[in-house]
């Protein structure tokens, strides 16, 4: 045995085994080193590293085995034991060809495995709108909640992907088949019901209906006491989870099983605040939403989600308003509701879009994660946590959480939203009216996505388009935000009565909002003889756009758009610094560039202006808009910005949408 091992390793040793497996060790070293430094700036899954070292492993064994066999000299490729036979270098391409192949497959194998993506899709049940049959037409609400809580219980299990009930809303009662209905919404199975509710007893009907045949997999019926329609909630669960043939842990079990309440009455006072939040958001709306939450709460002081969804309210309140008062309402209410489950995905997400409105962004997305390491198919969680990451500067991972959120659910609206607004804040315009095209097809009947839509439109140069949406955004319901879009329209367009009438009607809808105000002051100060109106406005503004900033001190929006207002009032020095903080906060930000020309033109900082404006072009602010500006009206003589202002042949017309 002893002589045998000594020939043995004598013979590896004249073959070279050694040297040539040590050398091939050096390379591989090499390879792995520079792959650590370089992958880690690549977009490629996270497990690209660990395919690339089982194929370096994969390389040893081939390397010993050539050595073995054959001797690679500057004569040519012999074979040991026969020095005199030469191998021709092409007897080689078939072991050449099968171990690439045998590593392409491999590496094929585990880089795909990488890509979440890639990974076979889970089957998506939609969850349509539960009719309602009660003799009450105000029931809809009950029919409203049943229809989002038992969707909330689906999410729960994490086997299947479900679509939000908003964002079906418009083919649910449509006079479709299921299969139509199931292509629409990328769903494999379709969960439809009705609701009779009377007094105290409720009687709900679900179907389970498989889109690809058209067939029923499931059917129930229930015709219970209204204190039952918990249980009645998880059997619809179960039974969907089983036609899916998904076995339901016993902690998805535990989910199930907590409600949060055991009170029905806040249950139902529950249910129809959430019916008045899916409304669209206005003042009125979030003051009867969060009265029904607050008697929730009063009847039970435990109910986590009903402090999550008075925080909910508030913040609604908050955004359409920029009331701080609100916000201070809805930071009560969500640390009320941590304290009382702080388990709970809805109070996460809550919390969250707390800290997101407070511009703790790096908080936001801690919550946003925590919701969904609780519940991984929570779309909303996505598509919070994208807009946190935007706010870091972090436009990459932003985009691919709005991803990953239009992937779970293709028909829920709030990821395309998203997606739209971060395209149209990088100056990607014809992008962004695509993203909220899509927005509009999920919600028809939302003035919000028609308002973006022209905004998108207008800033991308097809004016047509933009007033065709607007007017769609107004006839459906008119918001703070599309008067205020519209008077922006007159401003440029020279019409400063027709500006200056559009804004007042948007603070007829939110006197507390600090950007409307200081746009009145624009309008104003554009006029002969409105001096006085202009100052007052922009104080106004100032006022409560300070008041913003107490809320989010790193907000570049409120920190540029105040710089403005103090310009025009004539503190020159608070204004140089106000518009560097906001510069600081986001340089890459084009409303930022925008307001920094104006502030700077206004002070007569002629070059900064310049240098200004040719960032905002560069982040494709409109050149048409610039000529028509009197803002910067100080620059219109300068060559340098005629050339900026120039559009370019190639732009001339509508853009390409």
């Amino acid at each position: 045995m002893t002589t045998s091992g000594r020939s043995l390793l004598g013979e590896l040793k004249d073959r070279k085994v050694f040297r040539t497996t040590a050398a091939y060790a050096v390379v591989a070293w090499l390879i792995l080193q520079v792959g650590d430094v370089v992958l880690d700036s690549l977009p490629v899954p996270a497990n690209t590293m660990t395919v690339l070292i089982a194929l370096v492993g994969l390389g040893f064994p081939v390397t010993m085995l050539l050595a073995w066999r054959y001797e690679f000299t500057s004569d040519g490729i012999f074979r040991h034991g026969k020095p005199r036979t030469r191998v021709p270098f092409l007897a080689f391409l078939p072991l050449a060809g099968a171990i690439a192949l045998a590593l392409g497959v491999a590496a094929a194998y585990l880089w795909r495995a990488g890509l979440p993506g890639l990974q076979p899709e889970a089957p998506a049940v939609a969850v349509l709108p539960f009719s309602n049959l009660s003799a009450a037409p105000e029931s809809d609400y009950f029919a409203d909640g049943l229809t989002e809580e038992v969707q909330s219980v689906l999410v729960q299990l994490n086997a299947f992907r479900v679509t939000a009930p908003s964002s079906v809303r418009q083919v649910g009662d449509a006079d479709l088949p299921p299969t139509e209905i199931g292509r629409r919404l990328g769903a494999d199975l379709l969960l439809r019901g009705s609701v009779r509710r009377d007094g105290s007893r409720v009687r709900v009907t679900a179907t389970l209906v498989d889109t690809e045949s058209g067939f029923q997999s499931w059917s129930e019926s229930y015709d219970r006491e209204l204190a039952d329609v918990f249980a009645i909630q998880v059997d619809i669960a179960r039974n969907v989870a089983q036609a899916l043939s998904v076995v339901i842990s016993s902690a998805e079990a535990d989910i199930l099983a907590d409600w949060g309440t055991s009170d029905m009455d806040a249950y139902d006072l529950y249910l129809r605040g959430l019916g008045v939040l899916r409304q669209p958001n206005s003042a009125e709306n979030a003051d009867q939403a969060e009265q029904l939450f607050r008697q929730a709460i009063s009847r039970d002081g435990n109910f986590a989600r009903a402090y999550a969804a008075l925080c909910e309210a508030h913040l609604a309140r908050y955004e359409y308003l920029s009331g701080t008062d609100s916000f201070e309402e809805a930071e009560r209410a969500c640390h009320r509701a941590l304290t009382r489950d702080n388990e709970s995905p809805q109070v996460r997400v809550a919390l969250g879009r707390l800290y997101y409105n407070a511009g703790q962004y790096a908080d936001a997305v801690g919550e946003f994660d925590a919701a969904m390491t609780r519940n991984a198919n929570l779309v909303q969680a996505y598509v919070g946590r994208g807009e946190a990451l935007a706010r870091l500067g972090r436009p990459g991972e932003a985009e691919a959480s709005f991803r990953k959120a239009m992937q779970l659910d293709p028909s829920y609206w709030g990821g395309f939203s998203a997606m739209g607004e971060l395209l149209f804040d990088q100056g990607r315009f014809a992008e962004a009216a695509n993203y909220f095209q899509e927005f509009a097809n999920r919600m028809v009947e939302s003035p919000k996505a028609y308002n973006n839509l022209a905004a998108a439109f207008y800033m991308a140069g097809d004016w047509e388009k933009a007033a065709s949406a607007w007017d769609r955004s107004l006839e459906i319901s008119p918001t703070r935000t599309t008067y205020l879009n519209t008077g922006t329209v007159y401003f440029f367009a020279g019409r400063m009565d027709l500006a200056a009438e559009r804004y007042t009607q948007a603070l007829i809808l939110a006197p507390e909002d600090y950007r409307t105000w200081v746009n009145l002051g624009d309008a104003y100060f554009a006029q002969e003889g409105f001096r006085a109106e202009a100052e007052a406005a922009y104080r106004r503004g100032l006022e409560l756009g300070e008041e913003a900033l107490g809320v989010n001190p790193v907000d570049a929006e409120a920190l540029s758009v105040t710089a403005h207002a103090l310009a025009r009032l004539g503190r020159r020095d608070a204004a140089l610094r106000r518009i560097q903080e906001a510069m600081l906060a986001a340089p890459d930000d084009l409303g930022v560039n925008y307001y920094a020309a104006v502030v700077y033109s206004h002070l007569g900082e002629k070059e900064l202006a310049l240098r200004a404006v040719e960032r905002a072009v560069t982040l494709n602010y409109e050149r048409r808009l610039l000529g028509l500006d009197p803002g910067l009206s100080l620059l219109w003589d300068d060559p340098r910005f005629a050339k900026l202002a120039e559009t370019p042949a190639a732009d001339a017309g509508s853009a390409d949408n």
